[in-house]
């Protein structure tokens, strides 16, 4: 499923944002209708920058579920991430995940978390890498999470998945595909544990 992000939780540019929050329901109405090309000709007439028309005609078209439209909208908004906020990029990358493209998630999310100053958008940035299981991206956003909130629920969350994940590969004989980052000695203790603690069914 589609994670139920707001783009109204990201800043965007000056005045325009009043516009963007008077006229979001009455827009999300005509998403649901299938009528974005009428947003689309409204958005038209703001003074705003391509980039953010973009923004707002995918946050609405993923919101309401459409698949190859988002996908598209994505691409042509991909170019346009380096002017916007970088937490625009983390939630371009979680709607390519969240309708199965992986790859071009890969494409979207940050490389790094710079930038990146609001907690609930670096946990998850930390998600979208460990659904990558990009180990480098994971140790980034992790450490940054890390050093703004210590010990939150969500790194504990991200930390627990993907040691029991090490743990279940490790039991098939395969190299533990996740990242320690973050781990406890705790952690590491009972990861090790796990992996080589085989049942007796009899």
């Amino acid at each position: 499923s589609v994670p139920n992000t707001s783009v109204f939780a990201i800043e965007l540019e000056g005045d325009p944002d009043e516009v963007l929050a008077a006229r979001a329901a009455d827009w999300m109405s005509l998403a649901v209708q299938d009528r974005l090309g009428e947003v689309a000709a409204e958005l038209e007439q703001l003074d705003l920058s391509e980039a953010t028309k973009l923004h707002m005609l995918t946050h609405l078209s993923a919101r309401t579920g459409r698949k190859r439209e988002t996908l598209g909208l994505l691409r042509q908004l991909q170019p346009y991430l380096v002017t916007l906020v970088p937490e625009v990029a983390v939630q371009a990358a979680q709607f390519a995940l969240g309708f199965g493209d992986e790859d071009l998630a890969d494409e979207l999310l940050p490389r790094s978390p710079d930038g990146v100053k609001d907690a609930r958008w670096l946990a998850a940035g930390l998600d979208a890498a460990t659904t990558l299981e990009d180990n480098e991206r994971i140790a980034a956003f992790d450490t940054r999470l890390e050093a703004l909130i210590p010990g939150s629920a969500d790194l504990r969350e991200n930390r627990d998945r993907r040691l029991l994940m090490n743990c279940q590969e490790a039991k098939t004989g395969n190299e533990q595909p996740f990242s320690s980052a973050g781990f406890t000695e705790h952690h590491l203790e009972l990861q090790q544990r796990l992996s080589e603690f085989e049942p007796d069914y009899e």
